[in-house]
């Protein structure tokens, strides 16, 4: 069956429109969603609009979960565990950019460490989570301080 001259009637706007304008769905009439991509669209962003209006923090800890595995209520207890400031620097989560701390996680493992400021997160991506560069830093510093 030829797709490309297939038109379809879209649940939402009731247009016709050609079969590319709708989602590929195992569920739908000739493997396409009922609604076309723009309807959908429209859709998803008022449902996500609802979400954000109902929990503003939604998108960060969805993120949280997708990303790291874990949920809300483990992120809160590591920020009370470490009383709300920063792993390494002792910062505040309220002064951090965005007034969160950062998930610190080991790229190998993807066990998480401990959550950190914007700063501290960034300096260990740039010293590649790597205690023997840190040292090597550590080193230097101390070779050059000023007296």
């Amino acid at each position: 069956m030829d797709h490309s001259t297939i038109v379809k009637v879209c649940t939402s706007c009731k247009q016709e429109k050609p079969l590319a304008q709708f989602h590929k769905s195992k569920d739908g009439k000739y493997g396409h969603a009922s609604n076309c991509q723009v309807c959908a669209y429209d859709k998803n962003k008022q449902w996500f609009a609802k979400k954000i209006k109902e929990d503003p923090d939604y998108y960060r800890y969805r993120n949280l979960k997708k990303l790291y595995g874990i949920s809300r209520e483990d992120y809160d207890s590591t920020l009370s565990k470490q009383e709300g400031k920063c792993a390494i620097c002792r910062k505040d989560a309220a002064d951090s950019v965005h007034g969160n701390l950062y998930v610190d996680h080991d790229h190998g493992t993807g066990n998480i460490r401990g959550l950190l400021c914007d700063k501290c997160n960034t300096g260990l991506g740039h010293f590649q989570d790597s205690a023997d560069i840190m040292s090597e830093a550590i080193k230097y510093l101390n070779r050059n301080k000023q007296q």
